[in-house]
């Protein structure tokens, strides 16, 4: 029994490290490339002077649309490690969050399509599209932005124990919250849900397939790198 779930656990440790590594090779061809200069460039002028870039989602938008996922995920990651770091210990999810990957994978698909789209009409469609008709200002659009991202990033808090470091995993919530922001401006409704997608579906797949490989692996990888829950 033992031998069988540390060959489990091996065997889900492939499969997480192959993930991990096509990520990182993909987002090293990517920067190397220049496809990154697009999105930051993007951002700053909308922070800086309150230019919007508008375009049509299409499939030569794949470039940016990839280019504001992978910010998302590589500031993300780095909030985290740096908190892992400082303080070695792991994130504690929630009771509810946990009970989703005993769910089979198409109803852990719908799931997250209805999430994703359900969080986009809160956080994007309705306080973008409808509050800011009311008070158009380059100003004011900053605001609402600032006030949905932290919103955002407020609901995603349930996802952990509320005792268990919630800072970083709250501004890293906050920031990909400003950029969905941003994309919603750029490239409407479609482009919103299209990059939330692009950048849960790698993370869903990682864990979601590691899980049913190996449930225990989250207790595994505290004990053999010793980090506290």
């Amino acid at each position: 029994m033992v031998q069988h779930r540390i060959a489990r656990a091996s065997f889900a440790g492939i499969y997480v490290w192959a993930w991990i590594g096509a990520l990182i090779g993909f987002s090293i061809w990517f920067g190397v490339t220049g496809k990154f200069s697009e999105p930051i460039q993007q951002l700053y002028t909308f922070w800086a002077t309150g230019g919007i870039k508008h375009q049509d989602l299409a499939w030569g938008a794949w470039k940016l649309v990839a280019g504001f996922a992978l910010l998302i995920l590589w500031v993300s990651v780095g909030i985290a490690l740096i908190s892992l770091l400082v303080g070695k210990r792991m994130p504690q999810m929630s009771p509810g969050y946990e009970r989703l990957f005993n769910l089979s994978l198409y109803s852990f698909g719908n799931r997250l399509l209805g999430t994703v789209f359900v969080e986009e009409l809160l956080y994007r469609w309705f306080p973008i599209a409808i509050v800011f008709s009311l008070f158009s200002t380059d100003a004011m659009l900053k605001i609402i932005v600032v006030i949905t991202s932290f919103a955002f990033a407020a609901r995603h808090i349930s996802n952990v124990r509320f005792e268990k470091r919630l800072i970083p995993f709250f501004l890293a919530q906050f920031f990909a919250g400003t950029i969905l922001s941003y994309v919603f401006l750029a490239l409407e409704f479609s482009g919103a849900l299209t990059v939330h997608l692009v950048f849960d579906l790698p993370l869903v797949a990682l864990e979601y397939g590691a899980r049913k490989i190996s449930p225990n692996l989250p207790s595994i990888i505290q004990e053999k790198v010793g980090l506290a829950l």
